[in-house]
């Protein structure tokens, strides 16, 4: 009995590890596998190897074997090698190898879950994300041990017990309550960090962020008179990896996150070790020249953090909203900039409480429909904060901050990507060149259809070598991408 429910555990855990290697800077891609092969067949298509182009759109048919536009690509490859049908067809268009043993043995898995699901109830476990009382070894962190929230704090202990003593240090305060801010479960507070913490992050935006990040390359996404620019922790610590960002900022960026967390702890009387990082993005959002002073549009409309709110006033659960975030935080670190004070709103028209952002305080409040927000217009200069979002559920905790704690406390590195120079530094070898998607077509030829999934965004690196999947060498570099305008804050 032991060893059938032991072996039903691992077989569901298994099932799992698509899932999990499918976050890329703590958000999940649904269709992150099969997007290997759609990238694989462009860059093959752009040196000119048609012919393995042709087997990596065959490979991404096994995943989605009605997609438009693979079923588009393999007419243009069928004609561009001249393929009519018959036995050479179906050779030159056989999916690799590596990706039908996967599918073969994927499906041989699930029926067997399935038979084992139908035929065993008693021996059916539970989910594989909880704990079972077994010591699985942790791959994230190569220890030993039962997963769970105490484990999740470890991991970044000596950030979390530095922030935790320097938040009792600093004093912080309330300035704000629920009463002045007229709802549930909403502070405003003072103290999160000082002037020259400020000017180190805003410092860390200036040389890192990217304009549109987090709206597919839209660097104007709510408001024509603004531009957006944002940074990951993911980016900042693979930058900072290849030697291009000054590691102590990125620490502070951690440290000054940590101490919101913290806070959201204490004021909301939550266990410590109950509340997960999701999402920590540094944003910008700057005034164009020709904004108008009178301006009465806002930089980020009324919205919820974890509910899509609707014109009828309801505010729906679902996706593609980010359901499982509970707790929400934003720390500002400047204040020389005209208007983009922070709201509570039900709509535009009907706002509850405005905060003016400074250096140092902190909106916190929980992210459901009782707390809408929005952000009043830019009208000039250039506003920054650290945006965080906070979840409950250990699942979807932001998993780029144990990498940032490994890299920056000097357990590890992302990557092995440099050279010794003459003076004994070293020095990052140059990043593969982008891929860009503008169609160029030749006269009387139609290039193969190049659109991207709906979550790319304009910051992918891509270089591909024939054995790309099963030698790991498909390197892909991203910002956060989204389908929808509902992750940045304010």
């Amino acid at each position: 009995m032991t060893i059938a429910n032991h072996f039903t555990y691992s077989l569901r855990c298994k099932q799992q590890c698509p899932k999990k290697l499918s976050y890329l800077y703590g958000e999940q891609y649904d269709d992150y596998l099969p997007s290997h092969y759609h990238y694989l067949q462009y860059a093959y298509y752009q040196i000119g190897q048609v012919e393995k182009a042709y087997r990596a759109v065959s490979t991404h048919l096994l995943f989605h074997p009605n997609n438009e536009v693979m079923l588009h690509n393999k007419d243009y490859y069928s004609a561009r090698l001249g393929l009519t049908g018959g036995h050479q067809q179906l050779e030159m268009f056989a999916p690799r190898e590596e990706a039908v043993s996967y599918v073969q043995r994927d499906t041989d898995e699930k029926l067997l879950l399935a038979f084992i699901d139908t035929n065993f109830h008693s021996l059916k476990t539970k989910d594989p994300n909880q704990d079972l009382g077994y010591q699985f070894e942790d791959i994230e962190s190569g220890q030993s041990g039962p997963m769970g929230p105490d484990r999740d704090r470890a991991d970044n202990g000596a950030f979390q017990s530095k922030a935790s003593k320097t938040l009792h240090q600093r004093n912080v305060s309330i300035i704000m309550s629920e009463t002045e801010l007229e709802g549930k479960n909403r502070f405003a507070a003072d103290g999160l960090g000082d002037s020259n913490e400020c000017d180190q992050l805003i410092q860390l935006a200036t040389e890192a962020a990217v304009h549109g990040d987090g709206y597919n390359g839209r660097t104007s996404p709510h408001t024509k008179f603004e531009t957006f620019e944002g940074l990951t922790i993911g980016r900042a610590v693979v930058l900072v990896s290849l030697g291009i960002l000054n590691k102590s900022r990125v620490q502070l960026l951690l440290d000054i996150s940590d101490r919101g967390r913290n806070y959201i702890e204490e004021y909301f009387g939550l266990d410590k070790g109950q509340v997960y990082f999701s999402y920590t993005h540094l944003v910008c959002r700057t005034a164009r020249a020709d904004s108008p002073a009178n301006r009465s549009d806002l930089s980020h409309p009324v919205h919820a953090d974890n509910c899509i709110l609707m014109k009828d006033g309801r505010c729906r659960k679902e996706k593609p909203a980010y359901t499982w975030r509970d707790y929400s935080a934003i720390i500002y670190l400047n204040d020389d900039f005209d208007g983009g004070e922070f709201i509570f709103a039900k709509d535009k028209d009907n706002i509850q409480a405005s905060v003016r952002p400074k250096c140092g305080r902190m909106v916190g409040f929980s992210a459901g429909q009782e707390n809408t927000h929005g952000v009043k217009a830019v009208r000039k200069g250039r506003r920054c904060a650290v945006a965080i979002w906070f979840t409950l559920d250990h699942k979807h905790r932001e998993r780029e901050r144990f990498l940032a704690a490994q890299v920056l406390l000097g357990h590890s590195s992302i990557v092995n990507n440099t050279k010794s120079t003459s003076d004994g530094q070293e020095e990052a070898k140059s990043l593969p060149n982008k891929l860009t998607v503008k169609t160029e077509r030749s006269p009387g030829k139609v290039a193969p259809d190049r659109s991207l999934p709906s979550e790319t965004d304009h910051r992918r690196t891509v270089t591909a070598t024939d054995d790309f999947v099963t030698n790991n060498a498909f390197q892909l570099e991203r910002s956060r991408g989204y389908a929808d305008d509902e992750h940045v804050e304010l």
